[in-house]
């Protein structure tokens, strides 16, 4: 009599379909407790945090509401979703998943990006897209820019910071070189980045890389390029001297703690690398992203500039003619103007904190150029547009402050470049990122006019 009781009693218990669900259940909630230690603000936001929040009230109750049934076809469901993102994983690292766009900045982050060139693979510890930082020599170089440094389309070992590092293994190998490229800033956040480097990294030398196609426009408000809910920009006060508004000061703050993030205990940042690594969530989130992009390249085109002919995909870039005028309008002369105060104040703090500063101007080139030009004796003037003279302006600026300048526009003319070599270093027809080319072609470049004569150690 006691078996057929204790038979019946284990019927009613909790079966192993049953326990699955509650497993899942407690990964969920320890999603959602990670999530909730952001500040509120940010949390009330977070779609990752009411997702997995719902997941797990659901995951929970399932076992005690549904009948064992229907349990088991939920369960099947879930083993088949977990079956396509295996396949969407073996995909991904095949890198033949077509049109997944994903680039989070948290350690060791997921970054797939098929939008120009191509780039598969993992952030490192501190959340950049380059291999792990060698903190083992002192003598430290960082590299500071926006996407030319960060580089998502190619792959993290082919980035300008790890061919200069090859370069200077030899004569100069108590250096290491440290790629801190970040996409969609400006001159603004490589301030914001140098003082980080100098907090976390200790760095002895510093290289910022001025990209000429939207770093002048992406220095002033008034040049319509980002939307003010997303980018802080320095204005001049009446003594003309550089100061944020309180919004500009608030996304400035944000932007810095971003920055240290990455450097907390990754299990904090967990929701966040779990999410970049699954492409089951980055796809929808890829497409949604498209579709954002059109709508708004849609309705910029009446306050595009097309002065000079952009496509679409350079307009996608951020890219605007005004900066190259021979004649500026007075908003691209104040942009101008706010871009070299930000490059004094950086050359102050790196005196302040005996940090050498070298600065690298990266010249774009629109497909008129290369319409129009051809063999290595070409000009950067198209009509009443010059392509170099933001470049000689920052140099003109550099030369006089003291400041090691590297015009890579010049240095390609000294060189004698022809203009189809020119075109093999850029993506989108020569007018977009750097390719594997290209960032072979700025490491030597700076390893030939930076470091060709190695400093004299003492015995």
């Amino acid at each position: 009599m006691i078996a057929p009781a204790a038979s019946a009693g284990a019927k009613k218990g909790l079966s192993a379909v049953d326990h699955v669900f509650i497993g899942l259940g407690v990964l969920a909630a320890a999603l959602c407790a990670l999530n909730a230690r952001a500040p509120w603000p940010v949390v009330l936001h977070s779609k990752i945090f009411w997702a997995s929040l719902l997941a797990a009230l659901a995951l929970f109750v399932i076992p005690f509401l549904l009948r064992p049934k229907l349990k088991q076809n939920l369960l099947l469901l879930l083993i088949s979703l977990g079956l396509v993102e295996l396949f969407l994983q073996i995909a991904g690292w095949c890198g033949v998943l077509p049109g997944v766009n994903t680039k989070y900045r948290y350690p060791w982050a997921r970054v797939y990006w098929t939008g120009e060139g191509h780039g598969n693979g993992i952030r490192n510890r501190h959340g950049w897209y380059y291999p792990e930082f060698n903190l083992t020599p002192t003598n430290r170089i960082a590299l500071i820019g926006d996407s030319f440094v960060e580089a998502v389309e190619i792959h993290r070992g082919d980035n300008m910071g790890v061919v200069l590092g090859r370069q200077l293994a030899g004569p100069w190998r108590d250096y290491s070189v440290l790629a801190l490229g970040n996409h969609g800033t400006g001159p603004a956040h490589y301030l914001e980045v140098l003082q980080h480097a100098q907090r976390h990294f200790q760095v002895r030398e510093a290289v910022l890389v001025v990209y000429l196609g939207n770093d002048v426009t992406d220095s002033s408000a008034a040049m319509l390029t980002h939307l003010k809910e997303e980018f802080f920009y320095y204005h001049l006060d009446p003594a003309g001297q550089l100061a944020l508004a309180p919004h500009d000061e608030s996304l400035r703050a944000r932007y810095a703690g971003g920055l240290a993030a990455p450097l907390q205990p990754p299990w904090l940042s967990a929701p966040w690398i779990l999410s970049s690594h699954c492409m089951s969530v980055q796809i929808p989130l890829s497409i949604r992203d498209k579709i954002a992009v059109r709508r708004r390249n849609a309705g910029g085109q009446s306050q595009a500039d097309h002065t000079v002919p952009m496509d679409t995909s350079l307009a996608q870039l951020g890219l605007k003619a005004a900066p190259f005028a021979v004649n500026p309008d007075p908003a691209t002369r104040e942009a101008m103007t706010i871009l070299t105060a930000l490059l004094q104040r950086s050359a102050d703090f790196c005196a302040a904190h005996s940090i050498k500063l070298r600065i690298v101007t990266v010249p774009f080139f629109p497909p008129d150029f290369y319409a129009t030009q051809h063999g290595a004796a070409w000009s950067s003037r198209l009509g009443d547009f010059d392509f170099l003279k933001p470049e000689r302006e920052i140099a003109a600026w550099a030369g006089q402050h003291d400041v090691t300048v590297l015009p890579l526009g010049e240095w390609m003319q000294r060189q004698k470049m022809e203009v189809s070599a020119i075109r093999s270093l850029y993506f989108t027809g020569g007018s977009g990122h750097f390719t594997e080319a290209g960032h072979r072609f700025i490491a030597g470049a700076m390893a030939a006019n930076f470091y060709a004569a190695p400093k004299k150690t003492a015995p």
